[in-house]
């Protein structure tokens, strides 16, 4: 399930999320179609609160192997407390004051293919202080991201995205 290369190059890979505190793995899964087509058909409820999102949303057991392979990497106990999410066009998550900075891990599993970043979409993680990380909306990748006190929103989804979807696995993890 898990490219090769990634299982057999755990220490590196956690030696540059130590260093980083972030890490993208491109083309993660050997059987991607297969696992990507479980995420398209799940059944997803609208999210919608105008005046802070605007998504569909569903829940999502993530394989064992995958956990796994995440626990490793991280060395925290990580728990299967991963949502799939679904945006279309008009759908985004503004920031919100009232969520307070934390310390924690994003984990983000990206079936997004074929996607311009026109459309809008991207995750932006910022601090508050006009820094920030824009995460371009790529398939068959594995993103973790050290939040450490940085809020997170999805951009927009514009009309140029059409019939379009854009879809990833989120878990969240406080250390």
């Amino acid at each position: 399930m898990i490219n090769k290369n990634y299982l057999n190059n755990l220490e590196k890979l956690k030696e540059h999320f130590l260093k980083n505190k972030s890490l993208i793995l491109y083309e993660f899964f050997n059987d991607y179609e297969t696992i990507k087509n479980k995420i398209l058909n799940l059944k997803y409820s609208r999210e919608y609160d105008p005046i802070k999102f605007s998504y569909s949303k569903s829940e999502f057991k993530i394989n064992y192997e995958i956990l796994e392979f995440l626990d490793k990497l991280l060395d925290v106990k990580i728990n299967d407390n991963f949502e799939a999410y679904c945006f279309n066009w008009k759908d985004y998550t503004i920031l919100c004051d009232k969520i307070k900075h934390e310390k924690g891990i994003n984990v983000i599993i990206d079936f997004t293919d074929d996607w311009d970043f026109n459309y809008g979409g991207s995750i932006v993680y910022t601090d508050g202080s006009g820094n920030y990380t824009k995460i371009e909306p790529s398939g068959n990748t594995l993103i973790i991201f050290d939040i450490d006190n940085n809020k997170r929103f999805v951009q927009y989804i514009n009309n140029l995205a059409k019939s379009k979807s854009r879809y990833f696995i989120l878990g969240s993890f406080k250390y």
